[in-house]
């Protein structure tokens, strides 16, 4: 068996996007790794992480979604919720995101299907990503807290 969703949402600065979401793609936290010089045998080190990006992709959107995208810049607030079924054990996940958000129209495929369009997180400065409601990620750009994939990291500034 797999894992099957079972309810989907999307709340963007508290419009919610439910039967219209197509698809979600969560933040991914990729680590940016810089060549070991000095030795015989070359290496990596970690360095940082990559800034994150997210998108959903909804169908026949609504103009209170797209002012919803646009209206607040930074402070955008966008939360995902997914509900369902992890071969017979129920799970839920969430993911909140706080960042400049960006609305692209798309076009109808032939056939007179619905227009799907896709909206992006261009820039993340909060993202708390829960399963089953114990935290994975945790992150605060501006206070400089990270806890990624369940490694705190400090802030250095501090």
């Amino acid at each position: 068996m797999a894992r099957i969703a079972t309810h989907k949402k999307l709340i963007i600065n508290n419009v919610t996007v439910t039967n219209d979401l197509a698809s979600f793609l969560p933040p991914v936290m990729k680590k940016k790794m810089a060549d070991r010089k000095g030795s015989l045998v070359g290496g990596k080190r970690f360095v940082k992480y990559e800034a994150p990006e997210w998108e959903a992709k909804v169908e026949g959107v609504a103009d209170d979604v797209i002012l919803s995208c646009m209206k607040d810049g930074k402070k955008t607030i966008v939360k995902y919720v997914e509900i369902g079924d992890d071969d017979g054990v129920p799970y839920k996940v969430e993911h909140v995101m706080t960042g400049e958000t960006e609305f692209n129209g798309g076009e109808s495929e032939v056939g007179g299907d619905l227009i799907q369009s896709s909206i992006k997180g261009v820039s993340v400065d909060k993202y708390r990503h829960t399963y089953n409601g114990e935290t994975l990620t945790d992150y605060d750009i501006g206070t400089g807290d990270y806890l990624i994939g369940g490694q705190r990291h400090d802030n250095r500034l501090k």
